[in-house]
């Protein structure tokens, strides 16, 4: 998607995708600051609340900008739509300097949340994940939750949501779904009929570099959808620049995906 603004953030008339409704939030007009040092988390959570009580799938707007967040921001039935990736190629490292990102760049420094767990009837289209920490002259990186989680605890679960138009630029894992629950297993979950697995997921036209993995999926009971991803550590850093390190250890670890043991019915790519 294509979305233009003018220099406040704002959406102008007749622009917003088809499909996504007329009903906006601005992330800026409940707190959000794209500085790269406000604590934006409060904000898109706000923003995700009002966009959900407006009737409806609602949207939330991420105009340009870096929003610092400590994660953990839930999404169910609401799309997060940013500008999309306007430096095609992430934050790049020259062997001096690292130059941030542009666009709708959700960025993270906590390692024990992931940035975003998703569920039922959401959708991520048009963001960029930044961890401004993982530098690529580390020789080990430095260990992160998934970027994007489906979230199986969610009274919908974590199944029917689409990420598009999104540039992984540097993250540990990026997306982990799945996680089916059966009671037999964990009997802590008994009684919760809640408790589901992923199915009908989709994910298309993203791009990035993944420093362990760019998916996991575990114990899947439905189609998963893979179109069109690239993936490869030049997104984020010039590979061959004097004192780069962090590309060699995915060359040697990294796995695009992995698929571990469980029922899954479906996996399209």
């Amino acid at each position: 998607s294509v979305v233009y603004t003018d220099e406040t953030g704002k959406i102008s008339a007749g622009v917003l995708p088809s499909g996504v409704g007329s009903t906006y939030h601005n992330v800026l007009d409940y707190g959000a600051v794209g500085d790269g040092a406000t604590d934006c988390t409060a904000a898109f959570t706000s923003a995700i609340a009002a966009a959900k009580a407006s009737g409806g799938r609602g949207v939330v707007w991420v105009p340009k900008g870096l929003y610092l967040v400590t994660g953990n921001i839930e999404a169910v039935n609401v799309t997060i739509l940013g500008v999309g990736p306007i430096d095609i190629n992430g934050p790049q490292y020259t062997g001096t300097s690292v130059y941030y990102p542009q666009g709708s760049v959700v960025m993270m420094t906590n390692t024990a949340n992931p940035m975003f767990k998703v569920g039922y009837g959401a959708v991520l289209d048009g963001l960029t994940f930044f961890y401004p920490n993982q530098l690529p002259t580390l020789s080990t990186p430095i260990v992160y939750a998934p970027t994007i989680k489906g979230a199986d605890y969610l009274s919908a679960g974590d199944g029917n949501f689409s990420i598009k138009n999104c540039l992984f630029s540097n993250c540990y894992d990026g997306i982990s779904i799945g996680h089916f629950r059966f009671p037999y297993q964990y009997p802590y979950l008994a009684g919760r009929s809640n408790v589901v697995g992923s199915g009908k997921v989709s994910v298309t036209d993203c791009r990035g570099y993944c420093v362990n993995s760019f998916m996991q999926l575990v114990d899947c009971y439905d189609v998963v959808t893979v179109r069109n991803v690239q993936l490869s550590p030049s997104w984020s850093m010039n590979m061959w620049a004097a004192g780069v390190n962090l590309f060699k250890w995915t060359i040697r670890y990294g796995q695009a995906f992995k698929v571990r043991w469980g029922h899954m019915d479906g996996l399209t790519v």
